[in-house]
């Protein structure tokens, strides 16, 4: 009996460390990925840094340079009702 439960007890401790072995492979694989993958957000926010800056100064600049749809005075809005019948029609 006492070789049978060493080999056993033997066996499930090999497993366990295998199961550790593989847990922190995975481990480092994910810190690994993640490092990565915060080098390429670093990069892109750099990269759109940019952009970004002068994307409210072309707002504004097409917003003063928009030209009018309409001359003269506002149209008043249509209401819900109106704007149904006209899809409708």
């Amino acid at each position: 009996m006492d070789g049978a439960c060493d080999q056993r007890t033997r066996d499930a401790l090999q497993c366990s460390v295998q199961l550790v072995i593989e847990i922190t492979t995975n481990f480092q694989e994910a810190q690994r990925l993640k490092q990565q993958a915060r080098g390429w957000l670093e990069r892109q926010k750099i990269l759109d840094q940019p952009e970004a800056e002068k994307a409210p100064k072309q707002l504004a600049l097409e917003a003063t340079s928009w030209p009018q749809r309409t001359p003269g005075p506002p149209r008043p809005r249509p209401s819900r009702k109106q704007r149904l019948r006209a899809l409708i029609e």
